[in-house]
């Protein structure tokens, strides 16, 4: 009974490690996506706070577009570390696969 035991944990193992990387790229993704969410609902209110004050339309457009700016650097940012963190995990998939054969 104790080497099939022993046998199952090292066949299982691959299925493990595989889970573990899956696991800490899914983390590394929504931990982020998730700081990212806060931020941009912060940089909304304060965007809406600033359309309730009276000024002029220049600078409503002016600050318009730098929102947008904004937004867009933060979401390319986002897209780049989506990538790095996707790419990492393959690399270690890889590695995982290339060390089993």
């Amino acid at each position: 009974m104790y080497n099939v035991m022993d046998s199952m944990k090292d066949q299982m193992k691959p299925l493990a490690d595989l889970t573990a990387v899956g696991t800490q790229a899914f983390e590394k993704l929504l931990k982020k996506h998730v700081d990212l969410a806060g931020d941009c609902f912060e940089s909304g209110l304060a965007q809406a706070r600033q359309y309730s004050s009276p000024t002029d339309l220049p600078a409503l457009m002016g600050a318009q577009g730098a929102f947008m700016a904004d937004m867009g650097k933060k979401m390319f940012d986002l897209a780049k570390f989506d990538m790095e963190v996707i790419a990492e995990a393959n690399q270690a998939l890889a590695g995982m696969l290339e060390s089993s054969m």
